[in-house]
């Protein structure tokens, strides 16, 4: 199909940007320019989430993508889940839980539900095949 096809192809430099995650500097492509180029390749696609599900210090976001293709319209989901929380040892007068951490928010750009959103777009857009090629180990 085509637009499989046009989705494959790869995403232009100036759309990726790079963050270090855990230690590691990785290449992504932010949600708002996938978007954009589901507009370009598949227009007339849907997307959706799910309620977001908290569960345990995580929430959880369900994505799906609908490109409409000629033989059909085609769904693609995938699951995002962020931390809510995030654990370090204490500093200065600050009291530890029984675990010998303290709690504290979520770091990251956006609260975590928005945060994962927008890895479930990346996750189901990746498997209709955009920015695949990211997602691939060296």
């Amino acid at each position: 199909l085509e637009i499989y096809q046009d989705l494959r192809k790869d995403i232009p430099a100036a759309m990726l940007s790079t963050r270090v995650q855990q230690g590691t500097e990785i290449v992504y492509c932010a949600w708002t320019h996938i978007v954009k180029m589901l507009h370009w390749y598949a227009p007339g696609f849907s997307y959706h989430i799910s309620l977001p599900v908290i569960h345990a210090d995580f929430v959880t976001v369900k994505a799906s993508i609908v490109i409409p293709t000629a033989e059909g319209d085609k769904t693609f989901e995938a699951l995002g889940t962020e931390p809510l929380y995030e654990y370090r040892r204490p500093k200065g007068n600050e009291t530890a839980d029984e675990t010998g951490y303290v709690r504290t928010r979520s770091i990251g750009y956006g609260a975590a539900p928005d945060r994962a959103e927008s890895a479930a777009l990346r996750r189901a857009a990746a498997k209709a095949g955009f920015g695949i090629a990211l997602w691939e180990k060296d």
